[in-house]
């Protein structure tokens, strides 16, 4: 499997649409074994004692014969080091792959299961659970400073000292994060504190704090909390595509 990540990185663009074309129909599910698998269904016999007992081994043989292989290479994939990473940009790959190629149908149809069950997965490993929420000041670790003015998309960072003003007083910045993407803002959330509520976004990004707080009142460093009383969620951003619908479930659950 690691040989497999490593190749599949080194793949360009429409290389890696090629890989996920072949994965999604080379290891797909098997229709006719299911087929056959359903035709042997228990029947009831009314000679049969043990018609539940079948029916429950039945179901079980019914329930791997219908789950694709590839659910079997993502779960071990997962376990690598950096594998769940290695999914979730995979999955990124896949929806561009979806969206801007045309496919034939038959194609289509195995990527669109590909998908189902890489979100399905990734479902599980993102529920709102396990998602740790950090708050990032200007003390925080550099390259995750970094990665929160690159992943601005609602309201771009314009330089270090703008991005110094967001995590400072009178704002708050926030992450989530998953144990096996510690060092990977999932989204990023950045709020405004003030006694009132400003009538333009301008006010909000502007260099001063706010015009209705008296920048010689306070420190540049400290804030009063007397001269707080409005908090104001101003941008919130989602940084891996892989992960679209899942995290905006997640951010609702919160």
């Amino acid at each position: 499997m690691r040989d497999m990540c490593y190749y599949y990185s080194q793949l360009g663009t429409d290389e890696r649409s090629e890989f996920l074309i072949h994965m999604a129909t080379s290891l797909s599910t098997n229709h006719q074994a299911v087929q056959e698998l359903i035709q042997q269904k228990p029947q009831a016999d009314t000679n049969s004692v043990d018609l539940d007992a079948q029916l429950l081994i039945w179901e079980d043989r019914l329930r791997h014969a219908v789950q694709p292989p590839h659910h079997w290479v993502f779960s071990q994939v997962s376990r690598l080091s950096g594998g769940v990473k290695f999914l979730v940009d995979m999955r990124q790959d896949l929806l561009s792959t979806l969206f801007s190629k045309t496919l034939d149908p038959s194609n289509s149809a195995a990527l669109k299961t590909l998908d189902s069950t890489l979100r399905e997965l990734l479902s599980l490993w993102f529920t709102v659970g396990l998602l740790n929420v950090q708050r990032i000041t200007w003390e925080s670790p550099c390259n995750m400073l970094q990665k929160v003015s690159e992943y601005e998309a609602v309201h771009p960072v314009r330089n270090w000292t703008d991005l110094k003003r967001r995590v400072g007083p009178y704002r708050r910045c926030f992450i989530f994060t998953h144990s096996c993407m510690p060092k990977e803002p999932l989204v990023v959330l950045h709020i405004f504190l003030t006694n009132e509520i400003p009538d333009s976004m301008a006010k909000i990004l502007q260099t001063s704090r706010s015009s209705s707080i008296d920048e010689t009142s306070v420190s540049k460093d400290s804030e009063d909390p007397s001269l707080i009383n409005t908090a104001i969620f101003y941008s919130i951003t989602s940084t891996q595509k892989g992960l679209q619908v899942m995290l905006t479930y997640s951010q609702k659950q919160r």
